[in-house]
């Protein structure tokens, strides 16, 4: 389920609050609104042709344990 980003003041991960500089991402996986740091991997996203995507980290390990599969991105 996809979270409306504006919605949400703070990380859903690690509950740091949003801010100029700490911006919002959107998990492609979950939905969930993350911060930066909690989201800095990307996999292939099945729904979107593979393609890579960011990611929350919660999703990269799930997708990592699963398929071996993803990469982190620096």
């Amino acid at each position: 389920m996809w979270i409306p980003d504006k919605g949400v003041s703070m990380c859903q991960l690690c509950t740091v609050e949003f801010s100029i500089v700490r911006r919002r991402h959107q998990c492609r996986l979950c939905g969930r609104v993350i911060c930066g740091p909690c989201s800095a991997n990307n996999v292939p996203i099945a729904y979107l042709g593979n393609k890579s995507e960011r990611v929350c980290d919660n999703c990269f390990r799930t997708v990592q344990a699963k398929d071996g599969v993803g990469n982190v991105t620096s």
